[in-house]
């Protein structure tokens, strides 16, 4: 719409009125808690409004192949626990920067 207003203005031809409607609102507010007000009728709060804001970002990914990725991505944190394999590095986060720098990492 925005496109066709500026290409009208610039063509001396009318412009069309733009009007918004509104479809509601979704926020994550945390890990499986969230609010949604949909359609300005329908109200939902904790893991159904988080699911519903998860839905609506997902859609808004751009390329099907991303979409995909990021949806199988988002189930399976949802099923599966967090990885522990990091943890270990939130006390020393440099450790592996500074080991994989050193020269002779890996080397003979």
């Amino acid at each position: 719409m925005l496109a066709d207003n500026v290409i009208a203005a610039l063509r001396g031809r009318p412009l069309k009125e733009y009007q918004h409607k509104n479809l509601g609102a979704v926020v994550g507010i945390g890990l499986r808690k969230g609010v949604a007000i949909l359609f300005n009728r329908i109200k939902l709060k904790d893991r159904p409004a988080w699911w519903f804001h998860r839905l609506y970002r997902g859609i808004r990914v751009p390329t099907l192949n991303r979409r995909i990725r990021v949806f199988v991505d988002w189930i399976l944190a949802s099923v599966l626990k967090r990885e522990s394999v990091g943890l270990i590095e939130l006390e020393h986060p440099r450790g592996p920067f500074t080991e994989a720098a050193t020269p002779s990492h890996g080397r003979t």
